[in-house]
C-alpha cells in the first residue's frame, strides 16, 4: 500500500513540475488579399531549451510567431501588426506574458489580443490556455477571424469540451471581451 501512495505521490508531484514546461505561443497570418487576418494560441513543450527559445525571439517575432517569455515575473511583450482589409485599418496588438510563478496555473502568464479597426476597439480578450476555465474561470480562446468580407470578428474557444463561437459585426458598437464569454462553472 505503502508503494501505491509513493508512486502515486511521485507521478502527481512530477505532473506538476512538468506543466511549468508547456508554454503557449500566439500566431499572427494575414491575408489581406483573402480579407481576412487569423490569430491563433499553439502549445508547445519548452522543456530546457526555453532560455534559447528566449533569446530568439525577435527571429520568431518577424514571422509573426509571438513567443511566451521565460523568466517569471519578466517584462511583457507586445506585437503591432497593421493591415488594409478590404478598405478597413486594421490594428491588431497581441501581448505576450510572462509566467506568473509556478504550477499548471502560475506558469501561464497568458498572452491577449486587442484588435482595432478604423481607429475603433473591436476586441479586447484573453488568449491561449493560460487563460483557461481551471485558472480564471473563462472559457478557453483559440483563435481569432477578422473577415473583412462578411465584416465580423470570428473568436472560437473551448469550455468543458465544447467548441464555442461568438461573432462582433465590425460596423456595430460592441467590443468583445472576455466577459462576453462568461464565466464558466
Amino acid at each position: 500500500m505503502r508503494h501505491i501512495f509513493l508512486s502515486l505521490c511521485f507521478i502527481l508531484c512530477a505532473s506538476r513540475a512538468h506543466a511549468d514546461w508547456v508554454n503557449d505561443y500566439v500566431r499572427y497570418e494575414a491575408l489581406p488579399e483573402l480579407g481576412k487576418i487569423s490569430i491563433s494560441a499553439h502549445a508547445f513543450s519548452g522543456g530546457d531549451n526555453m532560455d534559447t527559445i528566449d533569446k530568439q525571439w525577435q527571429r520568431f517575432a518577424d514571422k509573426n510567431i509571438f513567443l511566451p517569455i521565460a523568466v517569471p515575473g519578466g517584462v511583457s511583450r507586445s506585437f503591432v501588426r497593421h493591415e488594409a482589409l478590404m478598405g478597413m485599418e486594421v490594428k491588431t496588438v497581441v501581448t505576450v506574458g510572462a509566467p506568473l510563478g509556478s504550477g499548471p496555473c502560475g506558469a501561464l502568464g497568458g498572452s491577449s489580443i486587442k484588435v482595432f479597426v478604423n481607429d475603433k476597439q473591436r476586441l479586447d480578450i484573453g488568449v491561449g490556455s493560460g487563460r483557461n476555465s481551471d485558472c480564471y474561470g473563462y472559457p478557453e480562446i483559440y483563435s481569432v477571424d477578422i473577415l473583412a468580407g462578411y465584416g465580423l470578428i470570428r473568436v472560437k474557444s473551448i469550455s468543458a469540451g465544447a467548441l464555442l463561437v461568438k461573432d462582433i459585426y465590425i460596423k456595430s458598437d460592441d467590443v468583445l471581451t472576455m466577459d462576453s464569454f462568461g464565466k464558466v462553472k
